[in-house]
């Protein structure tokens, strides 16, 4: 059993609903060169890597940052939000949730007790609607999706995966890390760079806004008995009608 990616593509209406970018900016940062020419000049189609480095512009822009200030950072901030979004089950249509059926990812096999114990221990810290979160199924929708996270990364050509946090110092000096504290930890309370307004961005959250505001998948999943099929073979519309 083979499986084969399709990359899908959204229109500039809905990237704009994603990100908040209206489309005479879209067709700003284009003329500008912070978004790649269209293969015929005229109409724009954007993946999930568009989409993040779209999102990403908007979001600096907010923070003070101008475009050609970001451009250096802004294409492994987009590897790194896309990675996240490819983890997401909702990133996925088609055969995405048939993995387990075909042998090629193993099911969660979680006791009752297992699954009241991680219940009750998320009571605790706040965590809503745990019975839904915490069961089997779930966990196999997880396993699936993470299964294709790094396939799918390879078609969008993300190679290198970016710490979580993105640290702007008062300087303007950048700082990636995995955890907010531990970044602070390593910065004396003297030292110049906490003097003044720091920016901190979380690839993980960006990536949850993208897929909770697109309400589409951004890769089709088919399983196909064929030898050999490509990791990703085709670029597929998103269903919408073309702003």
């Amino acid at each position: 059993m083979n499986v084969s990616l399709s990359i899908t593509q959204v229109t500039p209406g809905q990237a704009a609903k994603i990100t908040g970018v209206s489309l005479a900016r879209q067709r700003d940062y284009r003329r500008h060169g912070f978004l790649p020419e269209t293969d015929d000049g005229k109409h724009s189609r954007f993946n999930l890597f568009d989409v993040a480095r779209l999102f990403l512009l908007h979001t600096f822009g907010e923070h003070g940052m101008r475009p050609k200030q970001a451009a250096e950072i802004i294409d492994i901030c987009a590897a790194g939000v896309a990675f996240r979004v490819l983890g997401d089950v909702d990133a996925y249509s088609g055969d995405h949730l048939a993995l387990i059926d075909a042998g090629l990812v193993a099911p969660s096999t979680l006791s009752d007790n297992e699954l009241v114990t991680m219940r009750g221990e998320a009571v605790k810290i706040g965590v809503s609607d745990p019975e839904e979160i915490f069961t089997n199924e779930a966990f196999d929708e997880v396993a699936q999706a993470q299964f294709l996270q790094p396939i799918a990364a390879k078609g969008f050509g993300i190679r290198v995966v970016p710490a979580e946090y993105l640290i702007i110092w008062s300087d303007k000096s950048e700082y990636w890390a995995d955890s907010i504290d531990a970044a602070f930890d390593d910065v004396a309370e003297t030292d110049d760079r906490r003097a003044g307004p720091i920016t901190v961005l979380s690839l993980a959250s960006i990536a949850r806004q993208i897929i909770d505001r697109s309400q589409l998948p951004f890769v089709s999943v088919q399983l196909a008995d064929a030898e050999e099929i490509p990791a990703v073979k085709r670029h597929i519309p998103a269903p919408d009608n073309p702003a």
